[in-house]
């Protein structure tokens, strides 16, 4: 894989492309850290390329939430469903998502209100 500053992209872009297809993936840098991933696409590939960057940009996140999660001793939650429940309600309370209702209230309250018309 080849690595090329942001400086040598804006003067050399021309060369870039035509070498780009031969080395696969170029990464681009600022301040010799990576800030990019040039990769080759046509029509026939563009997108499964783009199916398969967003899926390992979601795997990457997952990953990233577990491994905070497991900093944070949020992983020992899962052994006791209790606990797990209620950190569940803490969350959906910190976060203000109202909790579920009961689904049976709720249709009953929408037959009263005129809003469902259910025929036995």
């Amino acid at each position: 894989m080849k690595f090329i500053s942001v400086r040598d992209f804006r003067t050399s872009s021309a060369n870039i492309w035509k070498i780009l297809p031969e080395e696969n993936e170029m990464v681009i840098t600022n301040n010799g850290r990576p800030v990019a991933l040039l990769t080759p696409l046509s029509e026939k590939n563009f997108e499964n390329v783009l199916s398969s960057v967003r899926q390992a940009r979601a795997i990457n996140a997952v990953k990233l939430m577990q491994q905070d999660s497991i900093k944070k001793g949020m992983d020992k939650n899962q052994s006791n469903p209790n606990t797990a429940a209620n950190s569940t309600k803490q969350v959906l309370a910190a976060s203000q998502v109202p909790q579920p209702q009961n689904p049976q209230r709720v249709v009953s309250e929408q037959i009263s209100k005129g809003y469902l018309d259910i025929k036995i």
